[in-house]
């Protein structure tokens, strides 16, 4: 989503907050978000779909 502008001052910013699992939160703390963000991209997983892979209960 875009920045908006509301005219005078700073734009304000909208960010995107994804739920992680808790070995998502894992690999985190030991590798960093980019990281985390550049394996979902590698795999084609869409971190916003509760139903991926990493996020199913078993």
């Amino acid at each position: 989503m875009p920045d908006l502008e509301r005219g005078e001052g700073e734009p304000v910013r909208f960010l995107r907050a994804d739920p992680i699992t808790a070995n998502e939160a894992a690999w985190v703390r030991l590798k960093g978000a980019a990281a985390l963000r550049e394996a979902w991209a590698e795999a084609d997983i869409d971190p916003a779909d509760p139903g991926r892979p990493a996020a199913r209960a078993v």
